[in-house]
């Protein structure tokens, strides 16, 4: 018998490890309408993070949510899901296509947090290591004239946290 998950955020019960289907939506801020049918010879994909993800203890099965590309095509999220999906000689995948060049906003893996930021309901941010947080506030930080007496519209941001636990558990 196969181990059941919960989802990280409302705790229901899943097949796979991660986010049920609504959850992930709601996180990274899209709709059913956002998702695509897109062509995997079209993805970018770094091939490290393609070797990390084979290795990394994962056992899922298939392809619960969708990837998530960036503005250029660049696999942002769902690294697993692609090489399900490549493995199995899909000719395209489900995914949401985020209007920007997301490689450093959106990362996953390398540890057992995600930060997930918004501003206006949209989210700008989803990342795994703090110091990619922080390094993001930083740069949004120079932009912006110290000399105001209120924080600018841009600096309103709302963060959400999750702890994934153990990757390899």
């Amino acid at each position: 018998m196969k181990k059941m998950s919960k989802c990280i955020k409302c705790k229901k019960e899943l097949s796979h490890k991660g986010f049920c289907p609504e959850c992930y939506m709601k996180v990274y801020g899209f709709t059913k309408d956002d998702i695509v049918q897109f062509p995997m010879r079209k993805i970018v994909v770094k091939e490290s993070h393609l070797e990390l993800a084979k290795h990394d203890g994962y056992t899922g099965s298939g392809v619960e949510n969708p990837i998530i590309i960036d503005s250029q095509n660049n696999l942002c999220i769902g690294h697993h899901r692609y090489n399900h999906a490549r493995q199995n000689n899909w000719n395209t995948i489900p995914a949401v296509i985020i209007p920007y060049r997301g490689s450093n906003r959106f990362t996953e893996g390398h540890s057992s947090w995600l930060y997930v930021a918004r501003r206006s309901g949209k989210v700008i941010v989803n990342v795994c290591r703090l110091r990619d947080l922080i390094a993001m506030f930083i740069r949004m930080g120079r932009s912006h004239s110290h000399n105001e007496d209120t924080c600018p519209e841009y600096m309103n941001i709302e963060i959400e946290i999750f702890y994934i636990g153990d990757k390899y558990e």
